[in-house]
């Protein structure tokens, strides 16, 4: 026959500020981490915004950055409040937080993934278009009504002499 006793459960005295601080400082790491990501492509969208026209990507991809870091986040609070009060809901919880992990990072990947193929799926050309309206027929407008002119070449250089090479003979 086993016997728990209460110092040797997770709700134990003894390890009760260990496991107060390890998921404090997860907590803490956490929302750091995810604000700083959300930070940097609130930044780059910024500067970004002006010359887009459609549909943003940018506001998608935050609100995806986001998603899985909140849903960490709450996870990891109400385990830390379960801990902090001494809870046997503490068991549950603290069992969770280790799927929900895993759980947070595939709703990233689901949702990139989704993404990707709603981006395979055949739109109209005014969505397709990423250049700011200001640009026609080779120029662009400033601000200050000035006009720049724009050039678009493509070159293709190849390093190799003759294009009827072959590389790996059949032999």
């Amino acid at each position: 026959m086993i016997t728990i006793t209460k110092a040797t459960t997770i709700n134990s005295i003894a390890l009760a500020p260990f496991i107060e601080a390890e998921i404090s400082l997860s907590l803490s790491m956490n929302v750091f981490a995810t604000s700083m990501i959300v930070f940097r492509l609130l930044n780059v969208r910024r500067q970004v915004v002006p010359y887009l026209v459609g549909p943003d990507k940018l506001a998608f991809i935050i609100r995806v950055v986001i998603e899985p870091g909140l849903l960490y986040t709450v996870a990891a609070f109400v385990t830390l409040l379960t801990s902090v009060t001494s809870s046997n809901g503490d068991y549950i919880n603290s069992s969770d937080l280790v799927q929900i992990t895993g759980i947070a990072f595939d709703l990233l990947i689901v949702r990139l993934g989704q993404s990707m193929a709603d981006r395979n799926t055949p739109t109209d050309d005014l969505e397709m278009r990423t250049l700011s309206p200001h640009i026609l027929n080779g120029q662009r407008l400033t601000a200050d009504g000035a006009v720049i002119q724009v050039d678009i070449h493509r070159e293709i250089v190849s390093d190799m002499r003759d294009e009827s090479v072959v590389l790996f003979p059949m032999i």
